[in-house]
């Protein structure tokens, strides 16, 4: 993966300092880590695996399957925007268990989720066609982006990496078109096998 690649990835650390500046010029004052971790019972070893683990395989664990099979499945059928359009309908249907017991969602909130979902699917398609189809980087930037945004779960902060992303994918889309969501061309099924 090349250097852009890895910033790619690791791009929602970036984000996170951002919403963390808006944070500070919104309450007068930074984000405390360290009483975010005690407040969260996180330095006991246990329960910082039992916090971050769940983080890890989502990652990981979806990507395997979103962008490492479904993502280059559609894009060999369709144009980049659809086939990542496609992905976030059953990617949301896959969220919609956790609305009944982790997320409270009604009206609006619904809605931005909603949004968050389908401009974050953008952003990740981008990423994943950029770097020629590597699920290290999608994986990294999921992963890391439920990571900072577990830390940052007050509204301002919250709102602002939301943003971010959705300006983000807005940008893709006007530079790059809808068919590629990339300056490459869109990773397929074809192309994948032809790399191994």
């Amino acid at each position: 993966m090349t250097l852009v690649g890895w910033l790619l990835a690791l791009s929602p650390v970036f984000i996170f300092c951002i919403a963390l500046v808006a944070g500070r010029l919104a309450h007068g004052e930074w984000l405390s880590m360290s009483d975010f971790f005690q407040k969260n019972d996180l330095l006991t070893p246990s329960h910082f695996i039992a916090w971050f683990f769940p983080i890890l395989t989502y990652g990981f664990g979806e990507e395997a399957g979103w962008r490492g099979f479904a993502l280059p499945y559609l894009q060999t059928q369709y144009p980049a925007w659809l086939a990542t359009i496609i992905l976030s309908i059953f990617w949301l249907g896959c969220h919609i268990p956790t609305f009944f017991y982790r997320y409270h969602l009604s009206g609006g909130m619904f809605i931005g989720f909603v949004l968050g979902l389908l401009f974050g699917a953008i952003w990740m398609t981008f990423i994943y066609n950029y770097t020629r189809g590597s699920l290290l980087a999608v994986s990294l930037w999921h992963l890391t982006f439920n990571f900072v945004s577990m830390i940052a779960i007050d509204a301002i902060s919250s709102s602002v990496m939301s943003t971010v992303v959705m300006m983000l994918a807005i940008i893709v889309v006007i530079k790059y078109g809808r068919k590629e969501l990339s300056p490459f061309p869109r990773t397929t099924i074809t192309m994948q096998k032809s790399h191994t």
